[in-house]
């Protein structure tokens, strides 16, 4: 194999940190327009939507912190049934009311976008 040149190592350097500053300002971009797009499917509650080549996809993501000890207490023999503590379950075993008593819920979207097929 041919010994690199520090000539060359120097080019190469420049030219890596150009494409660095390229991805940079792509990527702000990207966020840019994504944040807009998941605006704009929000506002207008669209979950789906396709252009000629892509297919953007909103999807809600659900995260359940909560105090096992409270949980443990309000349970009581039900809190084995329950010990994964997934939304659902959690839900069906206490009800919503005192579930949102001991827990915090987060929702977030997330949007995807991928070529159509």
């Amino acid at each position: 194999m041919a010994k690199i040149t520090k000539k060359a190592l120097i080019e190469s350097v420049e030219r890596l940190g150009r494409l660095r500053q390229e991805l940079h300002a792509l990527e702000a971009q990207e966020k840019e327009l994504r944040d807009a797009v998941d605006r704009g499917m929000a506002a207008a509650r669209l979950t789906e939507l396709a252009s000629t080549g892509f297919l953007a996809q909103r999807a809600e993501q659900v995260k359940l912190d909560i105090d096992v000890r409270a949980f443990k207490d309000l349970a009581g023999r039900r809190f084995l049934d329950c010990l994964r503590v997934d939304l659902a379950s959690a839900t069906k075993a206490l009800g919503r009311p005192a579930l949102e008593r001991i827990a915090r819920i987060d929702r977030t979207w997330k949007l995807s976008v991928s070529p159509r097929i």
